[in-house]
């Protein structure tokens, strides 16, 4: 009885531990992403409001 009890919790707790890492991975990875994703889209719109500037 007191390995059964004692058994299932930790399961849970360990599993439940594995996929808040696994989420807190992704969404970390996301937000990384995304910030480099609109750097380049703002460093892109920069360059080329500077190209057409030097053009004019």
């Amino acid at each position: 009885m007191s390995n059964f009890e004692e058994g299932p919790p930790i399961a849970s707790h360990t599993k439940t531990k594995s996929t808040v890492d696994r989420s807190a991975g992704l969404s970390n990875d996301r937000g990384t992403k995304r910030t480099t994703m609109t750097g380049n889209q703002e460093r892109m719109k920069a360059t080329s409001t500077k190209k057409e500037r030097a053009k004019l």
